[in-house]
């Protein structure tokens, strides 16, 4: 590899790799202003009731179940694509 291409190459692995730390700074600070203010606002109610009042009350337990419901739905049909797609350990001491 020339040597310009190497440093252009380490340049950008470390711009990436200080971006990655931003966001991940940024992530974390975000999610603990969220949970400082929004802590007091939940209870079990607010997770395990369906919305009102034209969804400006009550809870999430829809959406909940819906995310839930989706993970399921991806994985009985991604798992079975998983397998017959990947090769058999069989095929891999030939």
């Amino acid at each position: 590899m020339k040597p310009a291409a190497n440093l252009v190459e380490r340049a950008m692995f470390i711009l990436l790799r200080v971006l990655s730390y931003a966001v991940i700074v940024f992530l974390v600070v975000m999610l603990a202003y969220i949970f400082k203010k929004g802590f007091s606002s939940l209870s079990w109610e607010f997770f395990t009731e369906p919305p009102r009042s034209e969804m400006t009350q009550g809870g999430i337990f829809p959406a909940i179940a819906g995310t839930f419901y989706l993970m399921v739905g991806a994985s009985v049909l991604s798992i079975p694509c998983l397998l017959y797609t990947s090769p058999s350990p069989r095929d891999r001491t030939r």
